[in-house]
């Protein structure tokens, strides 16, 4: 039986969605600047995960990525991203949901309020993609990214996220 758009008993969801990537944790209510003082708070949040590379090679990293195209996607959310020689298959995300929106140069004008920094293994990216699949479809949906917009419940920001 069809609900929606998903399948009754279906079997054949990614295995992405039988483990939790996302901690209650991860999700931070921050003021930024602009998108660079973003992506340093957002770091910065990570750093009590010891990654065991430092966080400026991360930024540098990041932010040379964004030079080379802004990572927003539209509708006031921004995923900016990078590949690392990291342990473990699965991406490691923060969230910031900005308390005033910053300009990320994004296509539609929009300027960002929600910001998933995601860090991937580099020998992993089928992984990466697996988890941009499925936080798509999250986000596409107008009246979740309303909730994640103006909810000031980080617990229920994260019942909208999980995957």
């Amino acid at each position: 039986m069809v609900i929606g758009n998903f399948y009754e008993n279906d079997l054949r969801k990614p295995k992405m969605q039988e483990k939790n990537f996302l901690s209650i944790t991860n999700i931070h209510f921050i003021h930024a600047n602009d998108y660079k003082d973003t992506i340093e708070i957002l770091l910065q949040k990570l750093e009590s995960r010891n990654l065991q590379i430092p966080m400026e090679d991360i930024l540098k990293m990041i932010l040379e990525r964004e030079d080379l195209m802004p990572t927003s996607i539209g509708y006031g959310i921004a995923i900016p991203h990078t590949s690392l020689s990291i342990e473990g298959k699965e991406p490691i995300v923060e969230i910031g949901i900005l308390e005033n929106a910053v300009n990320w140069f994004s296509f539609d004008k929009i300027f960002i309020k929600l910001v998933i920094l995601v860090l991937y293994n580099k020998n992993e990216k089928s992984r990466f993609y697996e988890f941009i699949g499925l936080l798509n479809g999250v986000l596409k949906d107008k009246q979740k990214r309303k909730i994640l917009f103006h909810s000031a419940e980080v617990a229920e920001i994260y019942d909208v996220l999980r995957l």
